[in-house]
């Protein structure tokens, strides 16, 4: 059945969300009546409505099956109202790209809630941004089974960071304290629906910066004093044991990665997606 836009299809021992019907109305742009126009020249206002349209229609898959296109998503609406005719043309790639893959999400019976366990990844790109001076952050939270391995991934965000920063240590820490926030949010929700087994469920932080790491775990104030209060943060979440553990992994390994920068692989988190399994 469809439910909000979603495929939702019930097998024997798994269940499929997918917006792959979306996808497959998706429409080239016709880009012939702007032939006439240079590279860098600005749409008229019919060019930008169209480019606004399509862009939202990216955003639309970002926010529910297609986290990978996240980065390109807030690259492209930072465009708004001043789009050229080399961001139409990227746009039509773009949504050419997306019409030849699929949309599928697998969600498996997670088994006992005992054996739950909430891991998030957080990440920066630093003035990865288009203005080049902003920072993108990106969050990712999955619910795993850490005797079955199976997997969920139950969300992700991205987004330029609070402020600008002038080190990828801030920039992490940042990226950090918004998904501690988001993790503990998620997690109350979790006990709302399945009752007080799940208020034990460890939750674990994971982050590529070794520079945040040893922040953390060290008694040594950073030099940066405005910092200070992001790093308070982490290491009461961690003293009072509401995040059991903040662990370095290298950044191969972040999940967060495609969220945060242009050309960032996001093979891993799309196979998380697309199987149920870590």
């Amino acid at each position: 059945f469809r439910y909000v836009g979603m495929n939702i299809k019930s097998k024997l021992d798994f269940v499929s969300v997918d917006q792959d019907h979306y996808v497959s109305a998706l429409q080239s742009i016709d880009l012939k009546p702007f032939a006439n126009l240079s590279t860098d020249a600005l749409l008229n206002e019919e060019g930008q409505a169209l480019f606004r349209s399509s862009v939202g229609k990216i955003g639309w898959l970002c926010a529910h099956s297609r986290p990978d296109l996240s980065f390109d998503y807030i690259d492209l609406s930072s465009r708004f109202d001043k789009a050229t005719f080399k961001d139409l043309k990227d746009v039509s790639k773009k949504i050419q790209k997306i019409k030849s893959d699929t949309t599928s999400m697998i969600i498996h019976d997670m088994g006992n809630s005992r054996d739950w366990e909430l891991e998030g990844h957080a990440d920066v790109g630093i003035r990865s941004m288009p203005d080049e001076v902003s920072s993108c952050g990106g969050q990712v939270v999955i619910l795993k089974n850490k005797i079955s391995k199976r997997s969920c991934v139950l969300y992700w965000r991205s987004r330029k960071i609070r402020r600008i920063v002038s080190s990828t240590l801030a920039g992490e820490a940042l990226a950090c304290v918004d998904l501690i926030g988001d993790v503990i949010y998620i997690k109350s929700i979790l006990i709302e629906i399945f009752g007080q087994t799940v208020s034990q469920m460890p939750i674990k932080i994971f982050t590529d910066s070794k520079n945040l790491y040893k922040s953390v775990i060290s008694s040594t104030p950073v030099d940066d004093r405005r910092l200070r209060t992001e790093l308070a943060i982490i290491k009461e979440a961690l003293y009072s044991k509401v995040v059991e553990s903040l662990q370095w992994i290298p950044g191969d390994d972040m999940l967060a990665n495609c969220l945060t920068k242009r050309g960032a692989s996001a093979e891993d988190l799309l196979k998380i997606l697309r199987s149920g399994y870590t």
